[in-house]
């Protein structure tokens, strides 16, 4: 569980269950943003994408101004923090084009392979993932293959 959670609470939540407690140490966290992971894993969508995490209706005004302002101008390489930030263009592209409303599967596969698989510094990490997910996700309507 995570150390944010009132183990007492949230056992007398669950009828009083028993808590498990390990002592041990804790670990340094560093926070990285959904354009970080779409950077590191190489993820890209475009706005005619087949993918079912493309956005299906126009970012509004105010969603543009707040990808603007928090982004930068990318088209102009010597300006902008989104260049300061070393975001790419690919990476503001898959920003705009995709849905992010919806829990992207297929971003995480990226991700868990390059931390796995192809990222040296990370793979070290790799024995110990936790992904924490809503309780809702569902995958994306897709062929079903059904068995006999």
């Amino acid at each position: 569980m995570s150390a944010t959670v009132d183990a007492e609470r949230f056992s007398s939540y669950l009828g009083g269950c028993q808590v498990l407690t390990v002592p041990g140490r804790t670990f340094p966290v560093q926070t990285l943003w959904l354009e970080d992971a779409i950077e590191m894993s190489g993820y890209a969508l475009t706005p005619d994408s087949d993918s079912p995490y493309v956005r299906t209706k126009p970012l509004t005004a105010h969603q543009r101004d707040l990808l603007d302002a928090g982004l930068g101008d990318s088209d102009d390489e010597d300006r902008g923090l989104a260049n300061a930030l070393g975001i790419s263009p690919k990476t503001r592209m898959t920003l705009e084009a995709m849905n992010q409303s919806v829990v992207n599967l297929d971003l995480i596969v990226a991700l868990l392979e390059q931390i796995c698989f192809h990222n040296a510094a990370m793979i070290p990490f790799s024995t110990a993932i936790l992904i924490f997910m809503p309780s809702c996700v569902r995958a994306p309507q897709t062929e079903l293959i059904r068995q006999a």
